[in-house]
């Protein structure tokens, strides 16, 4: 790899708007979720990703913690027991 490029590279990862944090997270045979919260903002997103189909989703964007905790708990109930 070009210095540059990573030089590059560890700029974008070092980015405080692409700092995370995943506050809760579930996953089984089908699915893999992960409730995330962006630093910068402090908003949260709900993502997935679907493995029989390697699908990766966003199924929800929350602009608050306890909102999206919210969320995530009713949401997998719904998962469980379905």
């Amino acid at each position: 790899m070009k210095e540059n490029t990573r030089k590059e590279l560890e700029e974008i990862f070092n980015d405080d708007l692409l700092q995370s944090e995943v506050i809760a997270s579930v996953e089984n045979e089908d699915i893999k979720a992960a409730l995330i919260k962006w630093i910068a903002d402090g908003t949260c997103e709900l993502v997935a990703i679907i493995k029989p189909i390697a699908q990766f989703s966003v199924l929800g964007q929350f602009s608050n913690e306890k909102d999206a905790r919210e969320y995530f708990q009713k949401w997998c109930e719904d998962v469980t027991t379905a």
